[in-house]
């Protein structure tokens, strides 16, 4: 039991660094070219040109299982010739416990391979692979300054709001409205 409380601790403290640090470094990547992305996250498992955008993926998956041990309580009364007899007490079984560990990472670029938009979904455990790589992205990155996080924060909101589609001045316009604020 102990085991497994360590082991969901373990998962959620990883999983919170995971996703701070993909929603710290990804941002890092919007306006630059999707090689720079590459150089960190490696070759995506797909690519797909979508109204003439292109989307990168990158994709993880595990899943394994472990074994838990479950205490069930017991109790009743017991009849028999002689009269009856109250006991109580423990059974102990070992179960199988599955986890799935997941993350998709997809990157979307302009025709001339220019990163504009970003976003990842998955849990801790699946995400810790490219949040490493967002980590060394980060450190890369030393100089990035408040300004730039408000920047981030500004594209990543504007990316939220706006239709996929949405480029140009119409998102740059959105930007700087969010950084007047």
């Amino acid at each position: 039991m102990l085991r497994s409380i360590l082991c969901l601790s373990l998962t959620l403290l990883i999983t919170a660094c995971a996703s701070q640090k993909l929603n710290q470094g990804l941002p890092l990547l919007t306006g630059k070219d999707i090689d720079y992305a590459i150089n960190f996250l490696g070759f995506p498992d797909a690519e797909q040109t979508i109204n003439g955008k292109k989307v990168y993926t990158w994709g993880h998956s595990n899943t394994f299982t472990t074994m838990q041990t479950v205490r069930t309580p017991v109790s009743g009364n017991i009849y028999g010739t002689g009269g009856s007899a109250y006991y109580h007490g423990q059974t102990t079984s070992v179960v199988p416990q599955v986890h799935n560990y997941r993350c998709n990472t997809r990157l979307i670029t302009d025709k001339s391979g220019i990163i504009e938009r970003w976003e990842w979904n998955g849990n801790e455990g699946g995400c810790s692979h490219y949040s490493n790589a967002m980590k060394h992205l980060i450190q890369s990155n030393v100089a990035f300054t408040d300004e730039a996080y408000e920047q981030a924060d500004a594209i990543k909101a504007c990316g939220e709001i706006l239709p996929p589609e949405t480029v140009g001045k119409e998102f740059k316009a959105c930007v700087a409205e969010r950084l007047e604020r």
